[in-house]
């Protein structure tokens, strides 16, 4: 059977969550599918690993000089043409034209735009919310990462809970695992200027991503722990200008380290020289740096909302989003290791990840693919 692909995320540099999971689902299919045959639709030439194919794996460069029209035109147009039985789109928006030539598959990570409008631009919302409608609609078939993001997805369109398939995402396991090379911690320490004692954040500095409490829980941690620092790691997201407005007219500034994007390596090694990681967010699809934050011996303290608890288990402390008083004891509890909780959770990291590959992701994707 013939499988088509938009790659365009996956070929993306500086990668983030949509972005990994189309990168790692496409390297774990061509390990595992030898049967059906896949074209790889990019707008560049496929990059790094990426364009290292198998022989039952096909890259289609597919240039195109406007800003706009490439899925709605080019890659549909190229799909009709390669005859292809499935168009699989991981992320964004499908095109909108019938592909009448074979079924349309899309992944639907969240619809928080839906739950939480005020966490995006007009223009994102607006966006957002057509390339859901598009994707119910037009698709004969929706993967999901999580059961919470299944539920939320029938809330707000009807249809046969059959359509939507639930396909865990995984984690990089060569990469994020637990690191004993001091050396490795001292060249990261410098590179970055990072303090012997942090707590960690990974993720989008967004209003949607929970940032304020967090630096506010901190806060009144460090009180108790003035050589602690907040380090966040992550591009700026939606409503950046209005969190560091509130960081300073609040006097937070002196606690946190925002280092940006970093790199997945780099990432890995200060994940390892992290105290706590901390990513109580508003809002997840499914949270992949609980994950990353577990393979790499860390605790974690997370939300009680969405789909948070059935990703982390008993592996992490909870609390509502915006109760900084409880944050900060999660904090404290975990620093001081209280009642050995520290170690609990670090244990119960290493099992609970056991759940999740980028190699179950693949195989159940295959799954959908080759279901009638």
């Amino acid at each position: 059977m013939k499988i088509g692909i938009d790659t365009s995320r996956a070929n993306k540099d500086n990668k983030t969550g949509v972005e990994w999971y189309s990168y790692n689902l496409i390297q774990n299919l061509k390990v595992l599918d030898k049967e059906n045959q896949y074209f790889l639709y990019s707008q560049d030439t496929l990059k790094d690993e990426l364009n290292n194919l198998p022989n039952n794996f096909t890259s289609k460069v597919l240039p195109w000089k406007f800003k706009k029209g490439w899925t709605q035109i080019r890659l549909l147009w190229r799909s009709i043409i390669d005859r292809t039985k499935i168009l699989f789109i991981p992320a964004g928006m499908i095109p909108v034209l019938p592909f009448r030539s074979g079924k349309m598959i899309t992944t639907i990570h969240d619809v928080c735009f839906f739950d939480y409008p005020e966490y995006y631009s007009k223009k994102e919302l607006f966006i957002q919310k057509l390339a859901f409608k598009l994707g119910m609609s037009l698709s004969n078939k929706i993967i999901t990462v999580s059961e919470f993001s299944k539920q939320k997805i029938l809330e707000h369109y009807k249809c046969n809970p059959n359509k939507i398939s639930v396909t865990y995402l995984g984690y990089d396991d060569k990469l994020y695992k637990k690191i004993e090379d001091t050396t490795a911690f001292d060249r990261i320490r410098k590179k970055y200027d990072l303090p012997e004692n942090f707590v960690l954040y990974i993720g989008r500095i967004e209003e949607k991503k929970n940032i304020l409490n967090q630096i506010r829980a901190f806060k009144n941690f460090a009180k108790k722990y003035p050589d602690y620092k907040f380090v966040l790691i992550g591009k700026k997201g939606y409503g950046y200008d209005n969190i560091k407005t509130n960081i300073f007219n609040e006097d937070l500034e002196d606690s946190i380290i925002e280092l940006g994007y970093v790199n997945n390596e780099d990432t890995a090694v200060i994940l390892n020289m992290a105290k706590i990681f901390m990513f109580v967010s508003n809002y997840e699809g499914f949270g992949l740096p609980l994950l990353e934050a577990m393979a790499c011996g860390v605790p974690v303290i997370t939300s009680n909302v969405t789909s948070l608890p059935e990703i982390a288990g008993n592996a992490a402390l909870y609390s509502e989003p915006n109760n900084t008083m409880k944050i900060t004891e999660n904090l404290c509890n975990i620093i001081e290791n209280k009642e050995g909780i520290r170690d609990e959770l670090i244990k119960n990291g290493f099992e609970n990840i056991k759940k999740f590959s980028w190699q179950e992701c693949a195989e159940q994707t295959i799954n959908v693919f080759n279901k009638k």
